[in-house]
């Protein structure tokens, strides 16, 4: 009975009153995630606890939290940065874009047949010249050098059109000469040019070319045959048509 009571007179009891107690507010916690991406740019997530206070901005909390060369390394790779900080694959994508995109010549040589015939070895200056005469006759009025590449046994691979000139002088380099026969894999090579007048005597100019073209032969180690000027023989004071620097000893 005397427990009923103590419970009644506790419920009858008027509630005591406590004065609240102002709660100081609490400290904003915040926990970095660093994780790396697949481009290895440090991705900083911030999780909140107590949305009261606004959080400090995202670059005065790293500062104290990530070390200061991860910021500028981070920094410099954002999509407006300037300078180039890309991964090595990223790098080697680059390099394959821009060679896809250059442009790229391929060097090559084309043969045509001129004309039918049996084939034959340039060994004689007559030979080299009756193998020419047809190409001199496209232009008889111009001077055009040629070049004619042989093989091992002296048979010829093709003639190439050097440079065409005027009525009485060509111009010719010896880079020019010996690129195709480079190309064509040839053992050896005969020059040749044509004089309009018809007379093939050689001028100085005719026999300073050859000298430089003799030791050009040495350097790539082709053999110069010979150099024949084609002219007519009608024109020619000896009556042949032609002129051969090998035949006058000449290279």
């Amino acid at each position: 009975m005397l427990r009923i009571d103590h419970l009644r007179a506790a419920a009858l009891r008027p509630p005591r009153l406590v004065p609240l107690r102002a709660t100081p507010p609490r400290r904003l916690t915040q926990r970095f995630d660093f994780r790396p991406s697949r481009a290895g740019v440090v991705h900083v997530v911030a999780r909140k606890r107590a949305p009261a206070i606004a959080p400090p901005p995202l670059r005065l909390g790293l500062r104290h939290c990530v070390p200061q060369r991860h910021l500028r390394v981070a920094a410099l790779r954002q999509p407006g940065s300037t300078r180039d900080h890309s991964t090595p694959c990223r790098e080697r994508e680059t390099r394959l874009a821009r060679a896809l995109t250059m442009r790229v010549y391929e060097a090559k040589i084309v043969y045509s047949l001129v004309s039918l015939g049996e084939e034959v070895r340039l060994d004689r200056p007559e030979k080299v010249a009756d193998y020419l005469r047809s190409a001199f006759d496209e232009c008889p009025m111009q001077e055009a050098f040629y070049c004619v590449y042989l093989d091992r046994k002296n048979h010829p691979i093709g003639r190439h059109l050097v440079t065409l000139g005027t009525a009485t002088s060509t111009l010719v380099a010896p880079r020019e000469v010996f690129r195709g026969a480079i190309l064509a894999s040839a053992s050896a090579l005969v020059v040749a040019h044509n004089h309009p007048s018809g007379d093939p005597a050689p001028s100085a100019a005719d026999v300073q070319m050859t000298r430089v073209l003799r030791e050009a032969a040495k350097v790539v180690d082709i053999e110069l045959m010979d150099h024949v000027i084609v002219g007519d023989p009608k024109a020619d004071p000896h009556g042949v048509g032609h002129y051969s620097f090998r035949g006058a000893n000449l290279l």
